[in-house]
């Protein structure tokens, strides 16, 4: 029988600031980040800093303060209307965080996501360009993107990268991308990214990690599915005509009519349509629908119009979303993740339609996942100890995104009002 070996440990840190300047700011993430990694920020091989829109200015700075601070980290970021630190959510105030990553064995590539902007996805030779401008490799775990919102062919971008993500991968293997969009500016030109020692004011920047480490992700929908399962009968473009044989708006009417009163009151926040992603599936669970909002209905034609492109024969579900589900939709993610070794640190970004603006507290997200994970049994060590040892809190960073990016049933998507999360873990070899 053979022996399974342990390749070094994945050490993470993170620091958080809330100081109004931007070079204090920058120094106190920096010192608390390197002051959980035992060989100093020196020894980081990643680092993700994420900005609010009170330091976008100041970014030039910010880039250099983390290049100095890890000279031989691969370093992405980017404005954004607010950021998140262990259990806290900045919202709307000044903050600044950062997530650094000592990864032995490991290999990264930071790049523009400019350089994917004239590539078509269906060209086989073009989506193998992809993988060498992303840097991927054989051993290819994920890939991490932050997206401006404006200018940038989003679609056309994430369906590039997610060809090339799975390109040569054996069943058994898998790989991931994920992140978000920039929510630090509402016109073109005025989010920042980090590219290592630089800033971009356009495009965005991805980065990509290959070797001995597992990335886990965690796709929070927030939604709940309600009503009868519908089939597509009649459909074009992003517009739904006819569900199962009946005109959409009529059928979705029927729907909401039996619920129960709970359930039509979770559709006061809005009516959303969950598409299942794999129909070869004998049943559909909460996770096999891609929830798409509905952006209106017309009652002279009966046809209802999606955020999304849908085709004849899909299954369809109405799911509802409110804090509630949205809370009990993560818990029951994370308590998934729970059966794994326990993360050396995570990477979490939601939408800023969540936070406050949901929930009734502040910190919703964030301190899920801390707890979700406080529990390590005693005497057990943690992948990552020596950063975060038994008892002590997994390091978490993120922010609030204008549109956040993660797979459901191994395929890549852009969602709204979701949380997405990026589990790191040591890998055996």
């Amino acid at each position: 029988m053979g022996t399974t070996s342990a390749v070094p440990a994945t050490l993470m840190a993170a620091g958080l600031s809330s100081l109004s300047r931007a070079e204090h700011a920058a120094r106190q993430a920096f010192d608390l980040a390197a002051e959980q990694l035992p060989c100093g920020p020196g020894s980081a091989d990643l680092a993700f800093v994420f900005f609010s829109s009170a330091h976008a200015g100041q970014a030039g700075l910010i880039a250099s303060a983390a290049r100095a601070a890890m000279p031989n980290a691969a370093i992405v970021g980017c404005s954004a209307e607010s950021v998140i630190g262990g259990s806290q959510e900045l919202e709307d105030r000044p903050g600044l965080s950062v997530l650094a990553c000592q990864m032995p064995g490991v290999t990264v590539r930071a790049f523009p996501l400019s350089r994917l902007t004239n590539i078509d996805p269906a060209n086989p030779n073009q989506v193998e360009r992809v993988r060498e401008i992303a840097g991927m490799t054989h051993e290819h775990r994920a890939t991490f993107v932050l997206l401006d919102p404006f200018g940038l062919p989003t679609s056309r971008t994430l369906g590039a990268l997610d060809k090339a993500s799975r390109l040569g991968l054996a069943d058994d293997e898998r790989a991931v991308v994920i992140g978000g969009m920039a929510s630090g500016a509402s016109s073109v030109g005025g989010n920042a990214f980090l590219l290592d020692g630089q800033v971009i004011r356009d495009g965005g920047v991805g980065l990509s990690i290959n070797g001995p480490v597992t990335i886990d992700t965690v796709v929070s929908q927030g939604c709940r599915p309600i009503g009868p399962n519908l089939v597509v009968t009649a459909a074009q473009g992003n517009t739904v005509q006819r569900l199962g044989g009946r005109p959409a708006f009529q059928a979705i009417r029927e729907v909401i009519a039996d619920l129960e009163d709970d359930e039509k009151q979770m559709l006061s926040r809005g009516v959303f349509l969950g598409v299942v992603v794999d129909e070869h599936r004998r049943h559909f669970g909460r996770g096999d629908y891609i929830v798409r909002a509905i952006l209106s209905a017309n009652e002279a034609d009966g046809s209802i119009a999606l955020s999304d492109y849908v085709r004849i024969g899909q299954t369809v579900r109405l799911h509802a979303r409110d804090a509630n589900a949205a809370h009990e939709d993560l818990e029951l993610l994370l308590d998934a993740q729970k059966l794994h070794d326990h993360p050396a640190g995570c990477l979490l970004i939601t939408c800023n339609g969540r936070g406050t603006r949901l929930f009734d507290q502040p910190h919703h997200d964030a301190s899920t996942v801390r707890r979700a994970f406080e529990a390590v049994r005693k005497g057990v060590p943690t992948i990552g100890s020596a950063s975060h040892g038994v008892g002590q809190p997994m390091p978490i960073a993120g922010f609030f995104a204008a549109g956040e990016v993660g797979p459901i049933q191994g395929r890549t998507y852009l969602h709204n009002h979701t949380a997405c999360c990026a589990l790191f873990r040591g890998a055996a070899v």
